[in-house]
């Protein structure tokens, strides 16, 4: 792999982009502004999906078995779709006794996790029963957790903000607590990276320092919605899609 892959054309401008997410084929999922949802890939626009009058996204993600979430934290429901944009289902999270749901996430093995605010608790939920959920409390963390958003990978559960990093086992045990920086990258085994002084580098708590992967264009990116998966860093810049090896300067 070059330093940087082009992967696909943006058909609009990078600041007309509410959400962008990206899956492991090089496929980019970008959300505009006017709530119209497209998939792209390096032969253009695949398919689009219109999000349902009044709902206001609060939060995108996906998981590599194809499916994607939207999640309204103004209606308290996530819609899900298939990787051709198509509508699957949706979980009203009032409709089971949660009413201050603020991050989600969606593991590989298709079931949701979710923070509730009022109730301070994290919660796992088969997608495909929504009745069997499991609670955990999070006791570890003081804060309002309407400032904190979630990040499933095989290794944890990811509860972060601009500052703190929580980490929970995926049986709901706390295991580590961090400091963070503002937009930290988690990736599927729960690495957490920064984009700090045009450099992308691998976040080491344990260590004395953080370890520098690879420098990055200065002018580069809207690191807002970069992502990692698999030894590559997903971006957007100019009005391109972009994958770049994070061991590539």
């Amino acid at each position: 792999m070059t330093a940087q892959q082009k992967i696909g054309d943006l058909p609009f401008p990078v600041d007309e982009i509410e959400i962008c997410v990206f899956d492991i084929f090089d496929n980019s999922y970008v959300l505009t502004q006017e709530n119209k949802l497209f998939k792209i890939s390096s032969d253009g626009i695949q398919a689009e999906y219109q999000v349902p009058f009044g709902y206001s996204i609060f939060q995108m993600g996906l998981n590599h078995i194809h499916k994607l979430y939207l999640f309204s934290k103004d209606q308290q429901t996530v819609i899900f779709l298939d990787n051709q944009l198509t509508e699957l289902s949706t979980i009203s999270f009032e409709a089971l006794g949660y009413y201050n749901v603020t991050s989600i996430d969606l593991s590989e093995e298709d079931r949701l996790w979710f923070i509730d605010a009022d109730k301070r608790e994290l919660v796992e939920l088969p997608t495909i029963n929504a009745q069997l959920s499991t609670t955990f409390a999070v006791r570890e963390i003081d804060k309002n957790l309407e400032d904190f958003h979630l990040r499933e990978s095989v290794n944890g559960i990811s509860i972060l903000n601009d500052n703190e990093r929580y980490v929970y086992s995926l049986t709901g045990q706390f295991l580590h607590y961090f400091s963070a920086e503002p937009q930290t990258i988690i990736d599927e085994k729960a690495n957490a990276y920064v984009i700090r002084d045009h450099s992308l580098w691998k976040v080491e708590p344990l260590m004395p320092s953080d370890v520098k992967l690879s420098d990055l264009p200065a002018d580069s990116a809207v690191w807002l919605f970069a992502s990692i998966y698999k030894n590559s860093l997903y971006y957007l810049h100019n009005k391109g899609c972009y994958k770049r090896n994070i061991y590539t300067d």
